[in-house]
């Protein structure tokens, strides 16, 4: 076996070496971009259930905000409708427009609030 022999298996030997590593090196990069792409498949998945429990927290707020509404629509016309009757009721007595009280309590009623300054002189009584 000659010098040349011997240097055609040297690099047939280096050849298979080199394409060995070159196939391996291949199986791990693709083995890289696989977990590479799952992981960003979960983070997927992981932002899509987040957005997904936020659009349903926001439709039950929603719904909720909504019946509060209404109650307070239901509570508004309640009392609205309770205001007319007691108007109606305050209306329709005997006694309406009539004053009924002291002359004295109206005095004093008149003078309150007011400084000395702003009273009326006294006059006889």
């Amino acid at each position: 076996m000659g010098l040349l022999e011997k240097a055609a298996i040297a690099a047939l030997i280096v050849a298979l070496i080199f394409g060995a590593g070159w196939k391996a090196r291949g199986v791990l990069a693709d083995n890289d971009m696989y977990a590479y792409q799952e992981a960003q498949r979960q983070g997927n998945d992981e932002q899509q259930a987040q957005a997904d429990s936020v659009v349903k927290a926001d439709v039950q707020n929603t719904e909720a905000s909504t019946d509060r509404v209404d109650t307070q629509e239901q509570t508004r016309q309640v009392e609205v409708k309770y205001v007319d009757r007691e108007v109606i009721k305050y209306r329709d007595r005997p006694v309406a427009g009539k004053c009924v009280l002291p002359a004295e309590w109206l005095q004093l009623y008149n003078r309150a609030g007011r400084t000395p300054a702003q009273l009326p002189a006294p006059g006889p009584t």
